[in-house]
């Protein structure tokens, strides 16, 4: 049962969520960086 439909976010497609503050393996930067090109 569907609550509150009005207040629903839309559905963007594909979210990447990581630490701002650690230190990114150089393959995941890539990755994500490749990603939202391909995607945007």
């Amino acid at each position: 049962m569907p609550v509150l439909d009005a207040y629903r976010a839309a559905d963007d497609g594909i979210l990447a969520i990581y630490p701002q503050n650690r230190h990114l393996l150089p393959k995941r930067g890539l990755l994500l960086d490749h990603l939202a090109q391909g995607l945007s």
